[in-house]
C-alpha cells in the first residue's frame, strides 16, 4: 500500500471529528494514532471517526479503532465511528466485528447525535 492519507480534525459542538481520507495501513497507522492521542486532549463527550472517505486500511488500523475506543471509555468518553452502509469500511467493519465494540453508524450525524445522546444521559 501507500502512504496517501489525510488526517483531518475538525469540532462539532463539542464533539472531536478525526476523518480519514485515503489508506491506512502499516506506512501510516502511527500517524493515525498520534492524530488519535492528540484529539483527546480536548475535553469533550467523545470522538467520532470518519471513514467516509477512507479507500483502504488494514487490520492495524480495525486494532487501533478497538484498543483507542475501550481506553477512551475508561476515561468516560464515547468513540463513534461513521462508515456509510454501502462503503468499503461498512463491510470490513462488520467482517471484522468491530462494531461490537465500537458503534458505526452510516452517517456523520447519526454518529455526532448518538455521541452528544451518551454524553446528556
Amino acid at each position: 500500500m501507500t502512504n496517501q492519507a489525510e488526517f483531518t480534525t475538525t469540532t462539532s459542538d463539542g464533539v472531536i471529528v478525526v476523518a480519514i481520507k485515503g489508506e491506512v495501513d502499516i506506512a501510516n497507522v502511527d500517524e493515525l494514532r498520534l492524530c488519535l492521542e492528540q484529539a483527546t486532549r480536548e475535553r469533550g463527550p467523545g470522538i467520532v471517526v470518519d471513514l467516509t472517505a477512507a479507500s483502504y486500511f488494514d487490520s492495524r488500523t480495525i486494532a487501533l479503532l478497538a484498543d483507542f475506543a475501550t481506553r477512551m471509555r475508561v476515561h468516560r468518553q464515547r468513540v463513534a465511528v461513521v462508515a456509510p452502509n454501502d462503503g468499503f469500511a461498512a463491510r470490513i467493519l462488520q467482517i471484522a466485528g468491530l462494531p461490537l465494540i465500537v458503534p458505526a453508524y452510516p452517517s456523520l450525524a447519526e454518529a455526532l447525535g448518538a455521541v452528544r445522546q451518551v454524553a446528556g444521559a
